[in-house]
């Protein structure tokens, strides 16, 4: 889990990095940022297959996933006739 969060921090660097126009080279290039990206994934992925990860709840509480309305009452019919 820690793999994927720091491929996250290293995406959002690169997303950083490439919005810069060019010539100005930050901390690492383009290029290192995409191995490491591609590492993390394909670390996480292994952990993954190989089942050395702990269960992992399907949704957090930051995961920005909406959360489930009640449903709507159908008020057909809820009028008296006169």
């Amino acid at each position: 889990m820690e793999k994927l969060l720091m491929g996250r921090d290293w995406v959002a660097q690169l997303q950083v990095l490439l919005r810069r126009p060019t010539g100005l080279d930050g901390p690492g290039s383009a290029d290192e940022l995409a191995v490491k990206i591609l590492r993390s994934f394909t670390e996480t992925l292994s952990a993954l297959n190989s089942g050395d990860v702990d269960q992992i709840p399907a949704r957090s509480s930051d995961s920005g996933e909406s959360r489930q309305t009640p449903a709507v009452i159908a008020r057909r019919g809820c009028y008296k006739r006169r």
